[in-house]
């Protein structure tokens, strides 16, 4: 691991190197979502992004705008093909962000037990 990848994990900036936070497995799932909030200028902002794991308690998704770990959004998930089922926002805190060619690879968290991708997902072992 170079020392550039060993800071950017140290300040929370990176993927985590392994699951020990989790309590499902990962499922690689793409979902349409929403993700709101302010930004450092307290501007508020509301984006789409796709998903590209997800698991009960949170996700991991690329977004053009940058985040900070810490940063507490909004997620919901969108129903592009069933517009009639509604969802609401959930808080999730990012946990990571990690830079990309195009934007940024995020991986966030939810306190809370809503599972917003209505599937049942195993717990780690």
């Amino acid at each position: 691991m170079s020392t550039q990848e060993k800071n950017r994990r140290k300040n929370g900036d990176g993927p985590p190197a392994a699951v020990e936070k989790r309590r499902t497995k990962r499922m690689p799932l793409s979902f349409q979502i929403e993700v709101s909030g302010r930004d450092g200028a307290g501007a508020k902002f509301c984006e789409p992004a796709v998903t590209t794991d997800v698991n009960e308690h949170g996700c991991r998704f690329d977004f053009l705008r940058e985040l900070r770990p810490k940063e507490i959004v909004a997620i919901q998930r969108v129903w592009r093909n069933a517009p009639w089922i509604e969802t609401k926002p959930v808080l999730f805190e990012v946990v990571w962000v990690d830079p990309k060619e195009r934007g940024w690879a995020v991986g966030a968290t939810s306190p809370h037990a809503a599972n917003i991708w209505q599937i049942s997902i195993s717990p780690i072992e």
